[in-house]
């Protein structure tokens, strides 16, 4: 399993000096050494489609090694649970702050004792983001999206895993409204790498970055 720092390269990003992100190339992990407990293996069996079955198995297990990785545990002795509103805690380890996020075939962790902080991931492919606008962007996102031609796209998904991050750090997911945060354009067009980000429950640090087809973000609390 390869697992890399995305942000490791980049000068520009803003990421706390007690945190850490990982991203994870799941593809490859062997299902047949699994560590997963009962509230895994029912959530496991409630996807009907074996494809994704597979895939959100791999992604257990190498969360699971890579928080063992990081916390200096077995990955058997590694437990993530989960509130009412989804957000992940890690039991194993209390006091630390941890943020999950999945897209095909790759995994991201990232874990924190001092910020809450909130992790996505996604692979960019080809999609309407039209058609998603309403969802996620301001009137004045949709308007500057609009402008940019090719590079939409990639801007959409800076905007969407940035959002994403930021919703997962409160601790609310979509719940909380993807319209109710605004990003600048040049965080965006990634001309800014970082951004800073109000919201009725405190100040947040942005950062994205991609590596290859993925594109990354880490949201943390300032405060």
């Amino acid at each position: 399993m390869v697992s890399i720092d995305p942000f490791a390269f980049h000068l520009d990003a803003h990421v706390p000096e007690h945190t850490i992100v990982r991203i994870m190339d799941h593809a490859d992990v062997d299902v047949h050494s699994s560590t997963l407990n009962t509230v895994d293996i029912q959530r496991l069996a409630m996807l009907k489609d074996a494809g994704k079955r597979r895939d959100l198995e791999r992604s257990l297990i190498a969360v699971k090694r890579e928080l063992a990785d990081l916390t200096g545990k077995s990955a058997s002795q590694v437990d993530v649970t989960h509130d009412s509103k989804g957000a992940p805690a890690l039991s194993s380890s209390p006091g630390m702050h941890i943020s999950i996020s999945r897209t095909a075939g790759w995994s991201a962790v990232a874990v924190s004792r001092q910020n809450a902080l909130g992790i996505d991931i996604e692979h960019m492919r080809p999609v309407d983001w039209t058609s998603m606008q309403n969802m996620v962007c301001t009137s004045e996102e949709t308007a500057f999206l609009s402008r940019l031609g090719a590079d939409a796209l990639p801007a959409f998904y800076r905007l969407w895993t940035a959002k994403e991050a930021v919703m997962k750090a409160v601790g609310e997911g979509f719940r909380m409204g993807a319209r109710s945060l605004s990003l600048p354009n040049a965080f965006l067009t990634g001309a800014e790498p970082h951004a800073l980000i109000s919201t009725g429950h405190g100040v947040f640090s942005v950062s994205c970055t991609h590596h290859d087809h993925l594109m990354v973000s880490l949201a943390t609390a300032t405060d």
